[in-house]
């Protein structure tokens, strides 16, 4: 977190703001702290209000209606990965899935009892306030539970996304979470002419 300091001059009353070290970005949060809200409150399903907590018990405070607007923003901007996932899924094999609550399903079903313990948010998940936030929040939760069922770091795989955001646009199906450190390497690589 940086501070930018600002004087002003006392003859034209003209506030001169200094210059940000050159590591710093133009945008108020990265990457990575928009894909580590996502992960808390979509892989973890921390409430924004604990997280807002969180955050101003570390001396960073960060409301929850502006970590909603980062959340909102990086949704936007994944959301061809999200689009190219269900493509890709809709091209599969029907699965069926039994979400009954009965405990003797639990007991003949090990699919189920897994399921339900790898999707800790989906009872939040019935309190969206709007349809817009259900679609946001079922972006990251089929994200995230895809990259945990890929053996891939969801956090790793946000912070990508948000960092190429032209590139997945341009070819999500090289941004999938069983493929995009491959694109990564690609791209890292020296081109040949």
């Amino acid at each position: 977190m940086y501070e930018l300091q600002k004087l002003r001059c006392h003859l034209c009353g003209e506030i001169f703001t200094a210059t940000p070290p050159p590591e710093v970005g133009p945008e108020k949060y990265d990457a990575a702290s928009a894909g580590m809200i996502a992960l808390l409150k979509y892989g973890t399903g921390m409430p924004f209000n604990r997280l807002e907590r969180l955050q101003g018990d570390l001396g960073i405070p960060l409301p929850a209606a502006t970590q909603w607007d980062i959340v909102e923003e990086s949704g936007d901007r994944i959301e061809p990965a999200g689009a190219e996932l269900i493509r890709q899924a809709a091209q599969g094999q029907v699965f069926h899935n039994d979400d009954t609550r009965m405990k003797i399903l639990a007991l003949l079903n090990p699919a189920y009892a897994t399921t339900a313990a790898e999707l800790p948010d989906r009872k939040n998940a019935y309190f969206y306030k709007t349809d817009h936030g259900a679609r946001v929040g079922d972006l990251f939760m089929s994200l995230i539970h895809t990259c945990e069922l890929n053996n891939v770091n969801p956090f790793d795989y946000l912070t990508q996304l948000l960092e190429h955001p032209n590139e997945l646009a341009t070819h999500p199906a090289d941004w999938m979470p069983w493929n995009y450190q491959q694109t990564l390497q690609r791209l890292a690589a020296p081109q040949s002419r």
